[in-house]
């Protein structure tokens, strides 16, 4: 729950936006985004080195607005 909170306080391009959280038979739930293509795991191995440094400026960028 605590990291929902944290994470629905963040507003920036690179992050994922979280709508909710909630509890239910003591499960945690949180209402996120839908990004249409999911996940970069699957799309790691066909980017170039150049495409990877676009990646990871993302990725900092989004770590130093959190």
């Amino acid at each position: 729950m605590r990291e929902a909170r944290l994470a629905g306080g963040l507003t920036h391009s690179n992050i994922v936006a979280v709508y909710e959280y909630l509890e239910h038979d003591g499960d945690a739930y949180i209402a996120m985004e839908l990004l249409p293509h999911g996940s970069l795991r699957g799309y790691m191995q066909s980017l170039n080195d150049a495409h990877i440094g676009g990646v990871l400026e993302g990725i900092l960028s989004s770590t130093s607005a959190a």
